[in-house]
């Protein structure tokens, strides 16, 4: 409960990948408005499936821009 409080407020620079099809989503830290983070959930998978290489490849596009923002450098 501590840390999700401390996300919502302090949570800038995150990236958050889930699964829809997971139990564990409905634990989820969720998008909170005027927090510089990503939040993705993949359409039918669980946790175990919820990584970089299975979002679509506009999520991957996104997910590259942000992190070169934030870094403040090209990501090749």
């Amino acid at each position: 409960v501590k840390a999700n409080k401390w996300l919502q407020k302090e949570g800038n620079r995150f990236i958050y990948i889930n699964g829809n099809k997971d139990t564990w989503s409905a634990t989820a830290v969720r998008p909170t408005e005027g927090i510089d983070a990503l939040w993705f959930f993949i359409k039918g998978v669980d946790h175990g499936k919820a990584r970089i290489w299975n979002l679509d490849t506009e999520d991957k596009k996104l997910m590259i821009e942000k992190l070169e923002e934030w870094l403040e450098m090209e990501i090749d």
